[in-house]
């Protein structure tokens, strides 16, 4: 099995997975917000659809970037939802 196929089938599982984990709720929990400042559920699947897409699109060439000769930056240093400060 390709590397590709393989990715692919990783990425089905775990959204198979993810699927389960909201399909049963409403649409009023869907959108809860547990504080001003927190994104609700919905926003997180609307953002790992947006990212799977850019993924696939990106592994298997269907859809080129339009910005092919741009380098991407490097979001090491900035903060992360597992940094307990920004970097300087």
């Amino acid at each position: 099995m390709n590397l590709l196929t393989e990715l692919l089938r990783q990425y089905d599982r775990a959204r198979a997975y993810t699927d389960s984990l909201w399909q049963d709720l409403t649409a009023d929990e869907v959108t809860w917000r547990p504080h001003e400042d927190s994104s609700a559920i919905g926003w997180h699947l609307g953002h790992q659809a947006h990212v799977a897409h850019f993924m696939v699109r990106n592994l298997t060439a269907a859809e080129p970037s339009q910005h092919h000769d741009v380098q991407p930056p490097d979001l090491t240093a900035r903060r992360s939802s597992s940094s307990a400060a920004p970097a300087a």
